[in-house]
C-alpha cells in the first residue's frame, strides 16, 4: 500500500498582511508616478505617509465654497525643506486662484465670505513668500 506524502504548505494560523483596522474594511489604491515621485514617497514613509496625511486632511470644500488648503499647510512653521515651502506656495497659489473664480460666481450672499478667503489666501501667500525669503538666506550664510 502506498501511503500519502507529508502535506506541505497551505494556510496557516496568523499568517499574511495584518488589517490596518479591525473596524472598517481596506481597499488597494493603484496611482501613476513618475520613479523620482515613487522614490521620494519611500522616503518620506510610503503608504503609511499616505493614510497618516489623509486623516490630517481637511474636506477641500468651505463654507464659502472655496477650495481651502489644509490647516497644516496654512500654519506651518518656518522649514529646513525648500521643497516643502515651494509645494506650500503652490497650494496658496492654488486657494487664490480658486478663491477668484468663486468670487466672479458669487452671489451677494456669500460674497463677503469668498472675499474673506481670498484675503486669508493672499496673506498666506504673503507669510509663504518671507518664510522663503528667509530661508534663501540662511542657506546663504
Amino acid at each position: 500500500m502506498k501511503s500519502d506524502p507529508p502535506v506541505r504548505g497551505g494556510a496557516g494560523r496568523g499568517q499574511g498582511r495584518k488589517p490596518l483596522s479591525h473596524d472598517a474594511p481596506t481597499v488597494p489604491v493603484s496611482i501613476k508616478m513618475t520613479i523620482e515621485q515613487k522614490d521620494k514617497l519611500q522616503r518620506l514613509g510610503g503608504p503609511s505617509w499616505v493614510r497618516e496625511r489623509i486623516d490630517k486632511a481637511r474636506e477641500p470644500e468651505s463654507e464659502s465654497g472655496v477650495l481651502a488648503a489644509p490647516p497644516a499647510q496654512r500654519t506651518a512653521p518656518m522649514t529646513d525643506d525648500f521643497d516643502a515651502l515651494k509645494a506650500r506656495a503652490a497650494t496658496a497659489r492654488q486657494r487664490l486662484g480658486n478663491a477668484m473664480l468663486a468670487l466672479v460666481r458669487a452671489d451677494d450672499a456669500n460674497r463677503e465670505a469668498v472675499e474673506k478667503e481670498m484675503e486669508a489666501a493672499r496673506k498666506e501667500g504673503a507669510a509663504i513668500s518671507r518664510e522663503m525669503n528667509r530661508w534663501a538666506k540662511a542657506q546663504k550664510s
